[in-house]
């Protein structure tokens, strides 16, 4: 069973429904994400296995409401400098941010803290934002480290790839806190072990929401069967014991 839950989850992880391309208009460059004809099958196995690891976010199987959801979320927050459009039943056109992607600094040797710090802060812009889908304060569904940008002209980060969602009955507290659960299990497992405490705590600060700690601490316990699988592959397969030690670190040091 364990076996058949890590083999199910490293599928999910590279379930991939959009097809992604990248294409200039009126001298402006575009991504443009198309839904595949065959994402329905994908997307109702993803959200199965979700589901069983408890993970509080899903995939829209409509394209219609995935394009809502995307185009709405760029808006809110690109909208005034960047563009955004529905086309079709099945393709949302983004303007090209500024940017790379911290993923891609870590790749480079150039990931810092100042880059976990601006992504703290852009989390929290977009947290103090009111979504119509929530009717209530906005949240993302997968902030992991590929889908921030990191603009050095503008030294700020920005979102991307709003293809996840919070399940709409949970409270704004508990989606923010697993936005920032997201963040931090990839974190974990990105940086070493000396870094791992001091960039948690950057981000976490730069975050500036001392109210929300007591409900992330709750949360911050290794779980147990599927959800420990998710866990483990969100915290990009470290060993048991490493992301036991990093998890139990971080709760005792949050006051």
């Amino acid at each position: 069973m364990i076996w058949f839950d890590h083999t199910a989850g490293k599928l999910i992880e590279r379930i991939r429904v959009n097809a992604i391309s990248r294409e200039v208009r009126d001298g402006r460059p575009f991504i443009v994400k198309r839904r595949r004809y065959t994402a329905w099958p994908l997307i109702r196995t993803a959200n199965l296995f979700f589901r069983a690891a408890k993970n509080p976010a899903f995939v829209y199987e409509r394209a219609s409401d995935w394009q809502r959801w995307e185009s709405g979320c760029f808006r809110m927050l690109h909208g005034d400098h960047f563009q955004v459009l529905v086309e079709g039943r099945r393709t949302v056109r983004a303007e090209v941010l500024p940017g790379r992607s911290l993923v891609g600094h870590l790749d480079s040797g150039t990931f810092s803290q100042p880059l976990v710090e601006a992504a703290g802060r852009e989390l929290r812009r977009g947290h103090g934002m009111y979504s119509p889908e929530f009717r209530g304060a906005w949240s993302h569904g997968d902030p992991n480290l590929a889908n921030f940008l990191f603009d050095t002209a503008e030294q700020r980060a920005r979102m991307i790839d709003f293809e996840i969602i919070h399940h709409h009955s949970l409270p704004a507290v508990e989606r923010h806190v697993a936005d920032l659960l997201v963040f931090l299990q990839d974190l974990l497992g990105c940086v070493s072990g000396d870094d791992w405490l001091p960039f948690a705590h950057a981000f976490l600060s730069a975050y500036d929401c001392p109210e929300i700690t007591p409900f992330l601490k709750r949360e911050l316990v290794v779980p147990h069967g599927v959800p420990r699988v998710w866990w483990w592959i969100r915290s990009n397969y470290v060993s048991g014991q490493v992301l036991r030690e990093r998890v139990d670190q971080l709760r005792e040091s949050l006051s």
